[in-house]
């Protein structure tokens, strides 16, 4: 039961990943220069560098 737990909390983690880096890519190619970036932008390029921290984590 926790195996399937745990794998379903990491199937989530791995599609809120998947979506941060997405905007993150969105917000790379279109050229933002990230001082004239609205707070949206720049929260998600945040969140972006934060998630990439846990990626690396190993568990």
């Amino acid at each position: 039961m926790l195996k399937k737990i745990w794998e379903k909390l990491s199937e989530s983690m791995k599609q809120l990943y998947d979506w941060i880096e997405q905007e993150y890519f969105n917000i790379i190619n279109l050229g933002t220069n990230l001082a004239e970036s609205s707070y949206a932008n720049l929260e998600k390029f945040s969140l972006y560098c934060y998630w990439n921290k846990i990626k690396r984590f190993k568990w």
